[in-house]
């Protein structure tokens, strides 16, 4: 099967599994540029309608979720107007999550490098690092994992 041919020289486990696995079924997987507008006068797109993600990241439900409390805070503090609340919202929540989106692209081409050369130079500067400063490699993060919606003012 096109599995076993992808998965050739891989563990006995892995392969045994492909073997006897009933069905296997391709899963598509497709990525989008950041958009540029989210809103109109009366319509507002949000988690993978606004900035659909690769899963190399596992944030495109985290992102709906913020974009869903962010909307809610833009409403509330606009409730008179809400293309301008829709407005704030698009504006709030355009950098961070067009920021995510990236990133999962950029994981999806690194996690993903076929010969084994392209991927012993990308991973053995993370695995020393990581050995030597943990704590420094995490911080390459921060603005995704240490940020908090509920303190973002609309």
């Amino acid at each position: 099967s096109e599995a076993l041919e992808d998965f050739r020289g891989w563990h006995s486990c892995v392969t045994s599994i492909l073997e006897n696995a009933p069905q296997l079924h391709r899963w598509g997987l497709f990525d989008r540029a950041p958009l540029t507008g989210w809103t109109n006068q009366r319509v507002a797109l949000l988690g993978d309608a606004a900035h659909p993600m690769l899963p190399f990241m596992a944030q495109g439900a985290a992102m709906a979720v913020e974009d869903a409390w962010q909307l809610a805070a833009s409403l509330n503090t606009y409730p008179d107007s809400p293309a301008e609340a829709l407005q704030c919202y698009a504006a709030s929540r355009r950098q961070r999550c067009s920021k995510a989106q990236r990133q999962s692209s950029r994981n999806a081409r690194i996690f993903h490098r076929k010969n084994a050369m392209s991927q012993t130079l990308q991973y053995l500067p993370l695995w020393i690092g990581g050995k030597l400063a943990p704590s420094l490699l995490a911080r390459q993060f921060d603005w995704l994992y240490s940020y908090d919606i509920t303190n973002n003012n609309a």
